[in-house]
């Protein structure tokens, strides 16, 4: 089984769209979203659409839980706040309830965990490894991998020390939390749509950065009165 492994697309269309041109030219069987599939950029119905289309599994995220509660979302700052609002006030009815239906990580599958943050809260940023991330079920001896996202930032780490943040990881019979990067709004300074194909016979899972036009990604969220820093910080 391969997976396409995707978070924070955030309303991108147009990296989502370079994401699955990409990744349908290497090969997968299934996608697996980490969460924030809207805010900060201007189609949210789009993005929503494809993941429907791919029968992604999806857990829900900080700005897809803020959006679908349809209230201030207190503790964001001025233009996250301002990009939940716009959401709120131009996603359809049926798509704020596909949101309000998506599980709150943990997820539990077969061989991998889906959390949005931290594997206890899916606020909580991860940006380095320690084993306290990787709570194995007693008397279980099977490698435990957990897809996380957040940050926005790419990397891969074991309960070892051991961290990788491009190329192919080799995973072994190890325990792994796997970030695959931003879609839609990536913060490690590469402005590149960033994501993981993890091949389950293989035992690998490889980070991939592929260029979008996010030239007019910027163009629609001014078009759309969304705060110009989203525009700016895409490039």
């Amino acid at each position: 089984m391969k997976y396409l492994v995707v978070s924070d697309i955030h309303s991108n269309l147009e990296a989502m769209q370079a994401v699955l041109k990409h990744a349908r030219n290497v090969g997968y069987d299934q996608m697996l979203c980490a969460g924030d599939i809207v805010g900060y950029n201007a189609n949210p119905m789009e993005v929503i659409d494809i993941l429907i289309d791919e029968k992604a599994i999806c857990i829900r995220g900080n700005h897809d839980r803020e959006v679908a509660r349809g209230v201030y979302p207190d503790g964001f700052n001025g233009p996250a706040a301002q990009a939940v609002l716009w959401t709120q006030a131009n996603l359809w009815t049926s798509y704020r309830s596909w949101l309000s239906l998506l599980p709150q990580g943990p997820s539990e599958f077969d061989g991998f965990r889906l959390v949005h943050g931290s594997p206890r809260d899916e606020d909580e940023y991860v940006h380095g490894p320690s084993k306290r991330w990787l709570p194995h079920p007693a008397g279980d001896s099977s490698p435990l991998i957990i897809f996380f996202g957040h940050t926005h930032c790419p990397v891969a780490f074991n309960g070892s020390g051991l961290c990788q943040t491009t190329g192919a990881v080799q995973l072994g019979r190890e325990d792994w939390m796997i970030n695959p990067g931003s879609v839609g709004q990536p913060r490690d300074g590469d402005p590149r749509t960033s994501f993981v194909i993890w091949d389950q016979s293989r035992e690998t899972a490889e980070f991939y950065r592929i260029p979008y036009n996010f030239q007019l990604t910027q163009k629609k969220i001014l078009a759309a009165g969304l705060p110009r820093s989203l525009a700016t910080r895409l490039g």
